[in-house]
C-alpha cells in the first residue's frame, strides 16, 4: 500500500509542475485554446481529488482567458501552500482509501471461498488490520492526541486504545463493548485460535467495522 506522506509529495510536486505550465501557456497572447483545455482537465481532476469546493471553482474557469488563467494559477499555489502546511487532510483521505480497499478485500475472501475453507480466518486478519489502522488514526486526530504508547514507550493494545476513546467520549460503552468483540476475534484470527470465532461472526465483523469507519471517519 502507498505511504500517505509519500503520495502526498506527490500531489504537491504535481501542483507545482501545473503552475509552471501555466505560466507558460500565459506566456502566449492570444491564448491557445487547446493547450488551455489541456491544462484545464488537468488541474479539474487534480483539484477535484484535493479540494471539497473544486468543482464549483472549476465551473467557474472554463473559458479560456488570462484571467481565467491566474485565478486556476492562484488556485494551484493556494492548494500547495495548504497541503504542504497540513491544511489540507489529504493523509485522511488516502487512508480512508487504503480502509476500503482492504476490507472489499476480506469482503471477497468471504464471497468467493468455498464452505469449510476456513476464508473467514485471513478475513477477520483484514479487517482487525483495518479496525487497528483506524483506531490509531482516530487517537492522532484528537486534540490533543491521545499518545499511542505506554509510559514505558511499548505500544498500547487495542483493547487499552478503545478505552481512551471511550473516556474521551468519542462513542459510548455499547460502542466500545462491540468493538473489544472485533479486537478479540482479530486476535484470535492472527494467533492460530481459530475455534473462538465463526464464518458468521467475521461477517458481522465486516459490516461493522465499515459502519463504524463511516461515523467515525
Amino acid at each position: 500500500m502507498a505511504d500517505p506522506h509519500q503520495v502526498k509529495d506527490k500531489y504537491i510536486n504535481h501542483l507545482q509542475k501545473l503552475v509552471a505550465y501555466w505560466e507558460n501557456l500565459g506566456k502566449t497572447d492570444p491564448v491557445e485554446n487547446k493547450k488551455y483545455y489541456e491544462l484545464y482537465e488537468r488541474s479539474k481532476t487534480v483539484l477535484n481529488q484535493i479540494c471539497s469546493d473544486a468543482q464549483d471553482f472549476v465551473k467557474t474557469v472554463g473559458s479560456p482567458s488570462q484571467e481565467n488563467m491566474a485565478r486556476i494559477i492562484g488556485k494551484l499555489r493556494a492548494t500547495q501552500l495548504d497541503l504542504s502546511n497540513g491544511f489540507l487532510y489529504l493523509e485522511h483521505k488516502i487512508q480512508d482509501k487504503m480502509a476500503i480497499d482492504l476490507m472489499q478485500q476480506a469482503e471477497e475472501l468471504l464471497i468467493e471461498g468455498k464452505p469449510g475453507h476456513f476464508e473467514h480466518i485471513p478475513a477477520a486478519v483484514l479487517a482487525g488490520a483495518v479496525l487497528e489502522h483506524f483506531l490509531r488514526t482516530l487517537c492522532s486526530r484528537q486534540s490533543p492526541p491521545i499518545s499511542l504508547n505506554l509510559d514505558n514507550g511499548n505500544l498500547k493494545t487495542l483493547a487499552t486504545l478503545v478505552n481512551d476513546l471511550e473516556n474521551i467520549g468519542l462513542y459510548n460503552a455499547v460502542e466500545k463493548k462491540q468493538l473489544k468483540v472485533w479486537v478479540e476475534i482479530r486476535n484470535a484470527a492472527a494467533h492460530g485460535q481459530f475455534d473462538q470465532f465463526t464464518h458468521e461472526q467475521v461477517v458481522k465483523m465486516i459490516e461493522g467495522i465499515k459502519s463504524f469507519i463511516e461515523d467515525h471517519k
